[in-house]
């Protein structure tokens, strides 16, 4: 194991940090959408 896989392993766990982030703010803007679109019904 060389440096470059440490740094592509670096680079896989920043990836993996942005997507988990990615998808959490993805999931609150569509619960934050669904919740106006119910409101606005009513």
């Amino acid at each position: 194991m060389g440096p470059e896989m440490t740094a592509a392993g670096q680079i896989r766990q920043l990836y993996f940090e942005w997507l988990e982030e990615w998808f959490y703010h993805a999931k609150r803007w569509k619960f934050v959408k669904y919740q106006d679109l119910e409101d606005r019904e009513e």
